[in-house]
């Protein structure tokens, strides 16, 4: 390693060379299924969602809190403490949430396990949790690019509250809450409310080869993120590479898979880094 470069740089370069090369591999995968014509992932033959607009309670839900926490705040105002009470606290609002929404479509619509994406064998969730990392791993490409963009030609960083929070006290409590929130719990209620009941129900409007479902649940999950510098810019790309993955498969797990993988390398590298590498997009909780 060259002079002057930190030990954490030299200690974690055999980990960081690994993820490169599985990096341009899965982008050069789907660079060449474009170059042949074919689309990166095949489209699987499903019916269309069935419920209907109460799919806007969830999404509706995340983007009022994120407005909100654009709203001018009192001097005394603190961010909400992360300890594992908060994490849980968090976890079972939303859950209870979603739960309720999920209840309700299903004694409206009569819904099968299909209609939300449900693996129907472990294998099969296996295989989903597979090609989610691996579209995690094509689509860090063009978001670090567009990250990388903002902080060194604008100048642009991005933050986050949490993180910020978390790198002041990383007691090993902190960083499992910061974990279970960002890797465990937005992952798995952002995509059932942006992905699959919000753009499932735009597609059943837009039709099955409408593409302007994933940007409008791609852009309406950025701005649930406002509130973190330029971050949503970097997360538009993310979650339009999530919904391209949804369009083609309507199913969750690998969509689920694809968030929480993105979140986790988020979260490790801030940590790892002191929250040192703005080219590293923050985590999507």
């Amino acid at each position: 390693m060259p002079v002057g470069v930190s030990p954490f740089w030299q200690s974690a370069f055999p980990t960081l060379t690994l993820l490169t090369a599985l990096v341009v591999a899965s982008a050069w995968y789907g660079a060449v299924r474009i170059a042949s014509g074919k689309p990166v992932i095949e489209s699987r033959g499903r019916r269309r969602v069935p419920w209907g607009a109460e799919s806007l309670v969830l999404a509706a839900v995340m983007l009022l809190g994120s407005l909100a926490s654009l709203l001018p705040r009192s001097e005394a105002y603190e961010s909400p403490k992360i300890d594992l009470t908060s994490a849980a606290g968090l976890g079972l609002t939303w859950f209870l949430m979603a739960g309720f929404v999920i209840l309700w479509i299903r004694v409206t619509y009569s819904t099968k396990r299909s209609d939300f994406g449900l693996p129907r064998s472990a294998a099969e969730a296996g295989r989903d949790v597979v090609l989610g990392v691996g579209a995690c791993l094509a689509m860090l490409v063009p978001v670090y690019v567009v990250q990388l963009l903002l902080v060194m030609v604008i100048g642009l960083p991005s933050s986050h509250p949490t993180i910020e929070q978390l790198l002041t006290n990383p007691t090993l409590e902190t960083i499992v809450a910061a974990a279970l929130m960002a890797v465990v719990i937005a992952p798995l209620f952002e995509e059932l409310a942006f992905r699959v009941l919000l753009q499932g129900w735009l597609e059943r409007i837009g039709g099955r080869r409408a593409w302007w479902p994933v940007f409008v649940s791609a852009a309406l999950f950025a701005l649930a993120h406002s509130g973190q510098g330029w971050a949503p810019v970097p997360l538009a790309v993310l979650a339009a590479g999530i919904g391209y993955v949804y369009r083609q498969t309507h199913r969750l797990v690998p969509i689920v898979a694809m968030h929480m993988a993105f979140n986790a390398l988020g979260l490790a590298m801030a940590i790892a880094t002191g929250g040192q590498a703005d080219v590293v997009p923050p985590p999507a909780p």
